[in-house]
């Protein structure tokens, strides 16, 4: 089992814990994630379903030519499904 646990960056900018330096990786802000409307989990997967999560991540940053955190990618994932 592989645990992804991660943090929302600060509206405008992402501290490294250890520099406290802007990363420009994650200074974009997803019109898919608004800040004020996030959940903040620890989630669990096996490690199968983290390498498709993986490949679905690089290929989304192939075709839109920019980066995407976990949360973003298993937002499209998640929200291209219908609902039950």
């Amino acid at each position: 089992m592989v645990t992804i646990d991660r943090r929302t960056p600060a509206p405008d900018t992402f501290r490294h814990p250890s520099t406290a330096q802007v990363n420009p990786m994650h200074s974009q802000r997803s019109p898919l994630l608004p800040t004020t409307s996030l959940v903040h989990r620890q989630v669990t997967f096996t490690v199968a379903a983290f390498d498709r999560l993986k490949d679905w991540q690089r290929h989304l940053e192939r075709t839109e030519q920019r980066s995407f955190t976990n949360g973003e990618v298993l937002d499209r994932i998640l929200l291209a499904a219908p609902s039950p």
